[in-house]
């Protein structure tokens, strides 16, 4: 079972440890009732301590996380991590492959994918801001609760890779629209003023007469919100069928989550994982600017938070 552990900031000297473990590392009551049924459960320097003692300035508190969690059936399915470790996994999905088991995927999804790989064996599934079935890229999954609370918490933050055609007139821009159910049996989503709030920032990195590749970053998690937003104002996602994108070169939407920005718990450090461009992508812009243009615009990317 993942263990977490925490060094005694000296401001916390003296408290009792129930106190720092729920007002400053945040752990739910369920988690710390559930380590104390675990034996050594709870530790500070490595000794048995109840979450009435009194904890020292500079120890190092350790607390063993249940990772019980539904099973999924494991399905050998081609899946690359991009980062690993105790609390967080980031895996690059592909597009075509869903996050979770649905009527038309049982079995063929990335919890599936993940719960055949050895390193991941007994550990859950948690996708912290799940993709769309055909949006390829990073997918940050939380290892246990803590992780999971903290990210619900403190969200990551993405940039996204979009193919649009026509360009936008501005290279830059902020949308700034409301998104709904266009009715309530459509997947659809349209603009409307009925709509949850919703924000888009994006910058033009390559252009041409008659397509574009974006950089885009979502202040809103809205579902559909890129496609949506980038239809609005007139520059659909190539392969983008539903919200009115030219599918003659890509047969699924341009859109690939490429860097993702977190912290798995409030004691570890920010980490920044990119995801190299999936190849229909890549071939498209090759095709329409060369791959000069395409190797220097993707090697000078990087993230801007």
């Amino acid at each position: 079972m993942p263990q977490l552990s925490f060094k005694v900031p000296n401001e916390w000297d003296g408290c009792k440890l129930n106190d720092f473990l729920r007002q400053h590392i945040k752990l739910s009551g369920t988690t710390i009732k559930t380590a104390k049924t675990i034996e050594n459960g709870i530790t500070m320097d490595g000794v048995h301590i109840r979450t009435v003692d009194i904890i020292r300035g500079g120890a190092v508190v350790k607390v063993i996380v249940d990772a019980a969690e539904r099973e999924y059936k494991p399905c050998d399915i081609p899946v690359n991590l991009l980062y690993c470790d105790e609390d967080v996994v980031v895996a690059d999905k592909p597009a075509g492959l869903p996050c979770h088991p649905s009527r038309g995927h049982p079995y063929d999804s990335l919890a599936n994918a993940l719960a055949a790989r050895p390193e991941l064996e007994g550990r859950v599934f948690r996708p912290i801001g799940r993709l769309d079935k055909d949006t390829s890229g990073a997918v940050v999954c939380a290892l246990h609760a803590h992780s999971a609370y903290y990210l619900t918490e403190n969200r990551p933050q993405k940039l996204y890779l979009a193919i649009i055609s026509p360009a936008p007139d501005e290279n830059e821009g902020v949308i700034e629209a409301p998104i709904a159910r266009q009715s309530e049996d459509s997947l659809k989503r349209c603009v409307t003023l009925q709509g949850q709030y919703a924000l888009t920032r994006y910058r033009i990195l390559l252009k041409s007469s008659n397509c574009a590749l974006a950089l885009c970053k979502i202040e809103t998690g809205r579902t559909h919100q890129i496609r949506v937003h980038m239809s609005h104002i007139g520059s659909p996602l190539i392969g983008d069928e539903l919200y009115g994108g030219d599918c003659s070169e890509i047969k699924r939407h341009a859109l690939h989550c490429f860097a993702v920005s977190f912290k798995g718990n409030a004691e570890g450090s920010e980490n920044i994982v990119l995801s190299p461009m999936p190849e229909d992508m890549k071939s498209y812009l090759v095709n329409h600017f060369g791959n000069e243009s395409v190797e220097e615009t993707l090697n000078k990317l990087k993230p801007i938070w």
